[in-house]
């Protein structure tokens, strides 16, 4: 294998100039690198071959497997300077101009209706806001009239029975019934 071999330069040299013999130097001397990898893979190759003939012993095997080792770790450390050295020279090549970019094109009349809003969403009902949330899913409420009427007559409102205690003071009742005789709890 030869050496890379650079074209004639002028003496002085531009900073673009340097930066491409700096990344083209980088670019040659790992291509070097994997020939060397190839031919150390070749020579593993080589020798399980020779193995497999009863041409060479377990001890020809493993000093070649060293070699290899050997080689690959040092391949291994130019290849982190050679990194090291790219990254350096990244930092000085001069940044890319940003072209502009093109605007969205415009709708063309007639334009698009908007979209209606949502729906506002139903006020839950007074029940069930006093209900923890780790009792799911909540029982019907009673207090909105969902009973039957040939039910037993109503039961007490369960709104304040599911308010836990360490939410404080309890909130008018909403039910029905306490509506109808003008009362704030059940």
């Amino acid at each position: 294998m030869s050496l890379p071999k650079f074209p004639k330069q002028s003496n002085i040299l531009t900073r673009d100039q340097a930066l491409d013999a700096i990344l083209t130097s980088i670019a040659m001397e790992e291509v070097a690198l994997s020939h060397i990898i190839n031919a150390e893979g070749e020579k593993i190759q080589y020798v399980l071959k020779a193995a497999k003939e009863n041409k060479a012993d377990v001890c020809d095997v493993l000093e070649v497997n060293e070699s290899v080792s050997s080689m690959l770790e040092q391949v291994n450390d130019i290849q982190i300077t050679l990194k090291n050295k790219l990254r350096w020279a990244l930092k000085y090549l001069p940044k890319p101009e940003e072209t502009p970019r093109p605007l969205p094109p415009r709708p063309k009349p007639p334009y698009p209706k908007p979209k209606p809003p949502c729906p506002e969403p139903k006020p839950p009902c007074s029940c069930q806001h006093l209900r923890p949330p780790w009792l799911k899913p909540a029982p019907p409420c009673s207090c909105q009239n969902s009973r039957p009427s040939w039910l037993s007559p109503k039961p007490p409102c369960s709104c304040q029975s599911l308010r836990p205690p360490w939410l404080g003071p309890k909130p008018p009742c909403s039910c029905q019934k306490c509506r109808e005789q003008n009362q704030d709890f059940c």
